[in-house]
Parts: structure tokens; sequence; C-alpha cells
């Protein structure tokens, strides 16, 4: 369970780059993916996950994060089952989350998805989590 705690603290690092206020909510979240993906992924391997990157999907005004799991954390077995469990745990993070507020509160969406490094082809997980579900609404 320490492993998840982990995943979900990166992911909150992550988004606590967006902090301005002149432009429109999608342009910054557009513009501040681009930057954090171009200045620090891919990111350092901590606790068997790196961040590859973070994209805006204007589309469906979502925040997608892109991650490589490595190491013990490289298995479908660790997934097998607890899709739901995971994204509860996700859920409760994202809310706890002051950095992530106002896109919570912007209507924003966040998928996540995690490869596996030993075939890069592979996804190990991928997760939605709505504006909706994360806002309680």
């Amino acid at each position: 369970m320490n492993f998840w705690k982990n995943i979900i603290v990166i992911t909150a690092i992550n988004a606590a780059i967006f902090s301005s206020c002149q432009e429109n909510i999608d342009s910054r979240a557009e513009r501040e993916a681009k930057e954090f993906t171009r200045k620090n992924c891919p990111t350092p391997i901590i606790d068997n996950t790196r961040t590859d990157s973070l994209v805006f999907e204007a589309s469906t005004r979502t925040l997608h994060y892109y991650y490589t799991l490595v190491g013990p954390a490289d298995n479908n077995i660790a997934f097998t089952g607890r899709h739901e469990e995971l994204k509860k745990i996700l859920i409760s993070s994202f809310r706890s989350s002051t950095n992530l507020k106002m896109y919570i509160d912007a209507g924003i969406n966040f998928k996540l998805t995690y490869h596996s490094e030993k075939k890069p082809q592979q996804k190990l997980y991928e997760t939605i989590l709505t504006a909706e579900e994360l806002s309680g609404k």
C-alpha cells in the first residue's frame, strides 16, 4: 500500500506546477503541462515510478499523466482485480490536494496511464478521474 501512496504523492507533486492566474484555465493547463514535460520529463525514478509526460487534452478537458513502472512494480499481477480500489485511493488523494483544487473546481478531468518498462506498449493501469467524481457531485 505504501507503493500506491508514493505514486499518489508523485502525482500531486507533478500537479503542483500549476499556479498563475492571468489566462483561462484550459490555456494555462495546456501551457504548464508542456512546460512541465519539457523541463522535467522523464523524471528520475522514485518508488519504481517515472513520469514520462503530462499532456492537456483540450477536447476532453483532461490533464493526462503518463508514467512508466519499473522493477518490482512492473507487473500486471499488482493491478489484477484492484482497479476500483486504486481509483478510490486516487480520488481521495486528489480531493485532498490543495494544488489541484482550482482544476477540479474548473471541471478539469485527470487521466493516469501506467506503462510497463519491460513492455512499453503494455498498459498496466489506466484510469480517468472525472471532475464530478473529484468534486463529489
